[in-house]
């Protein structure tokens, strides 16, 4: 291998470690009305997730009661905003803990994601309950290792070479 290659190999490696890890992004939510894990004194009309990048229009989500039921009538992307999407609830819900589904697909490049809150209405939410979590900084990680293990057998076999 010619040893003006290694720096092009090695730019090549970083490159695709950088966009690989922006591949890796998905919609994630920041923020929702009522907010995760909270308490609300009566239940809202309209339950608001608001995520970190606009969302395709295939973005769904539900709301689910006490017993297990569906208590929403139906999720939009907002026109407004494409970062938001709006769960529409049934009137008159009842107190207990509702559980807000949603499968959120990024525009920029469909990678979906799947995860849930929960809010109370008139009871407070058990402190199991937790905001989404992420494995994007495990998955970045694992990304930049797999890079370097790359450039470095690259190298590993370029000398190997020279001294056959």
């Amino acid at each position: 291998m010619n040893r003006s290659l290694a720096p092009l190999i090695a730019a090549l490696a970083l490159m695709v470690g950088v966009l690989a890890g922006t591949a890796l992004a998905h919609a994630d939510l920041v923020s929702s009305v009522p907010a995760a894990s909270s308490t609300v004194a009566t239940s809202p009309a309209v339950v608001t997730l608001n995520f970190n990048e606009a969302l395709a229009p295939t973005s769904t989500g539900k709301v689910t009661g006490p017993d297990g039921s569906i208590v929403s009538t139906g999720s939009t992307v907002s026109t407004t905003n494409a970062k938001q999407l709006g769960i529409t609830l049934r009137s008159g819900l009842g107190n207990g803990l509702y559980k807000v589904s949603y499968h959120s697909v990024a525009l920029d490049d469909l990678s979906a994601e799947d995860d849930a809150i929960v809010f109370g209405v008139g009871v407070a939410v058990p402190s199991t309950s937790t905001e989404p979590t992420t494995n994007a900084p495990l998955a970045l990680l694992l990304l930049g290792f797999a890079a370097v293990v790359g450039l470095v057998s690259t190298i590993a076999l370029r000398s190997g070479r020279r001294a056959v």
